[in-house]
This record gives C-alpha cells, structure tokens and sequence, in this order.
C-alpha cells in the first residue's frame, strides 16, 4: 500500500515486489473498499489450524536462524571424524 500511495501503478508494484499483477491489484481493491482492516487474513475453508499462534510465533525465530557449525555437521551426534576406523571392503 506504501508504494501504491507514492503513485506507483500496479504493473510497477508487481515488477518490484516479485508479486503477480493480479494479486497487487486483488490487495489494492480490499485496501480500496475496507482500508487496513481489510487486509487481515480471512476465514479459510478446511481443516482448523494445527498450531495455535504462539506456537507458530515460538518456533518461527528458531526457523530463521543459521545452523550452528559443528564437527558432526552430517553425521549422527557423537560421532566424529577421528572416531571412524578405515573400512574394510567386505568378501
């Protein structure tokens, strides 16, 4: 919406957001007829949420962080490279 109220059009929005031409302009016309409430996510047909949202926002900032560096990176905890004997080609 910030960059629809600096005048971009809707083809521009999409070029630099990475988003369909359709879903700028389906976002623009809920903005349109309902302003910022219109943009809550909406009911959704299906299955009920499986986790509720402090789950989701417990686990998320855990999603986005790097994995630690370790010597076992690939391998089961507690087996290390200087833990491995040479294989022997079986008869």
């Amino acid at each position: 919406m910030l960059l629809a109220s600096r005048g971009r059009s809707n083809a521009g929005i999409a070029t630099e957001t990475r988003l369909h031409v359709d879903t700028v302009r389906r976002w623009r016309g809920r903005f349109a007829v309902g302003r910022m409430p219109a943009l809550a996510d909406r009911q959704r047909s299906g299955r009920p949420p499986t986790f509720t949202a402090l789950q989701i926002a417990e686990v998320k900032p855990l999603a986005c962080q790097l994995p630690a560096e370790s010597r076992t990176r690939g391998r089961h905890p507690g087996h290390h490279r200087d833990d491995l004997r040479p294989h022997t080609p079986g008869r």
